[in-house]
C-alpha cells in the first residue's frame, strides 16, 4: 500500500486566522509588510518569489520572518483545527492501509500538538519538519532513506507550487489541493499528478493516484 506524506498548514490543518495573526507580528518586528485576509486572497496566484517580494523581505529577513511567526503560531496552536472533512478522510485512508506521515515547514512539536489535540496523531507514522521554504526536495530525500521507503510507492499531498516542484525533483508522485494556498489555475501550471478541490473526495482521489505506475 502506498506511503502519503502530508503538507500540514492548508491542506491538513486550517491553519489561516492563527497563521495570518503570527505573521503579522513577525512583520511588526521586522517593520515589513503585514498581510490581511483580503491580502492573502490576492497573492494566493502568486509564485513564492513574487510573494517574498511583495511582502518587502529579502533572503535574511524571510527566515527569520519564518522563525518568529512559527513561534507565535506555536503559542496559539490550540486555536488550529485539522478541517472537519480532512478528519473523516485521515481515518479513512488509514482503514485503507495507507501509511501516513507529514513533512511540513511547521514546527513538528505544533504539528504534533494540533494532532494529539484532535486525537489523530495516532493515525501518523512519522511527523517530519523542513525549515527551509525551497528545499522541501532533500529533506524528502532524508525521509526515504531514514523510513526505507520506495519512491514508487509514495504520494506526497500538498498546496503550494513548491509542493508540487519538490515531490517532482525527487521522482514521486504529487497531490495538489485547492483550498489552501495556491490556487487551483497556479496548481495547474506545475502538472501534478491530480488537483483535488473537494475535501470529502480526498481519499477516493489518493485511491486513483496510488495506482497510476509512475510520477509524471
Amino acid at each position: 500500500m502506498s506511503v502519503i506524506i502530508f503538507d500540514f498548514d492548508f491542506t491538513l490543518a486550517d491553519s489561516l486566522v492563527v497563521g495570518l495573526d503570527a505573521y503579522y507580528k513577525a512583520a511588526s518586528i521586522l517593520n515589513s509588510k503585514k498581510i490581511s485576509e483580503k491580502d492573502f486572497d490576492s497573492i494566493r496566484n502568486n509564485s513564492l518569489s513574487e510573494n517574498i517580494k511583495y511582502l518587502q523581505l529579502n533572503k535574511f529577513s524571510v527566515f527569520l520572518a519564518l522563525a518568529i511567526a512559527k513561534y507565535f503560531f506555536a503559542k496559539n496552536s490550540n486555536q488550529v483545527n485539522i478541517y472537519p472533512e480532512i478528519v473523516d478522510q485521515i481515518k479513512i485512508l488509514k482503514q485503507k492501509g495507507y501509511q501516513l506521515r507529514v513533512l511540513s515547514s511547521n514546527k513538528v512539536s505544533t504539528i504534533k500538538k494540533v494532532l494529539a489535540n484532535q486525537n489523530l496523531l495516532k493515525y501518523f507514522d512519522s511527523i517530519d519538519s523542513s525549515p527551509s521554504l525551497t528545499k522541501k526536495h532533500k529533506k524528502l530525500i532524508k525521509i526515504i532513506g531514514k523510513y526505507d521507503l520506495q519512491r514508487h510507492n509514495m504520494i506526497y499531498v500538498g498546496d503550494e507550487d513548491r509542493d508540487i516542484i519538490a515531490s517532482k525533483k525527487v521522482g514521486i508522485k504529487v497531490v495538489a489541493v485547492s483550498w489552501g494556498i495556491g490556487t487551483r489555475e497556479k496548481l495547474e501550471q506545475y502538472k501534478p499528478n491530480l488537483i483535488v478541490d473537494n475535501r470529502n473526495e480526498l481519499a477516493k482521489s489518493l485511491d486513483k493516484v496510488s495506482v497510476l505506475p509512475k510520477e509524471l
